[in-house]
């Protein structure tokens, strides 16, 4: 009886991690990105973004992470969510040699600044640069 009540309790924990939930921008992340983008064009999107040339990141939610160099801002969107990576007292920890790039399809994790622990992580999506607009 007990291995039938764990057994039914194991299955429906495994659905409930399959099943994604739709994703849906809040209005405040969504004025957030729109901020950080004013005034700006999108280019082609690149698969590579040299990190020794990137001064800080900017996670807006789940699916949108701002990289910037100089006036370039460069806007990622994971393949998949990334869990957690916009909760307070987490952090997006990017792990390469140092002076290299990070590239599409590179995993990022997302960690507990209070633990030190990983608590999930994320496949990174292509770089879209956003460049001020020519007047």
């Amino acid at each position: 009886m007990y291995r039938q009540i764990a057994s039914i309790a194991l299955v429906a924990a495994l659905a409930g991690c399959s099943a994604a939930q739709p994703y849906e921008m809040t209005e405040r992340n969504s004025a957030k990105l729109q901020a950080a983008l004013a005034d700006k064009v999108a280019g082609e999107p690149e698969k590579c973004l040299r990190l020794d040339q990137t001064r800080n990141s900017q996670v807006i939610d789940e699916k949108h992470i701002l990289f910037k160099q100089g006036s370039t801002t460069y806007l990622n969107q994971p393949r998949m969510r990334c869990p957690m990576i916009d909760n307070v007292g987490y952090a997006l920890l990017i792990d390469p040699p140092v002076g290299s790039s990070i590239c599409s399809g590179d995993i990022v994790k997302v960690f507990d600044t209070g633990t030190g622990q990983t608590v999930s992580g994320c496949s990174l999506g292509e770089f879209i640069p956003y460049r001020t607009a020519m007047k």
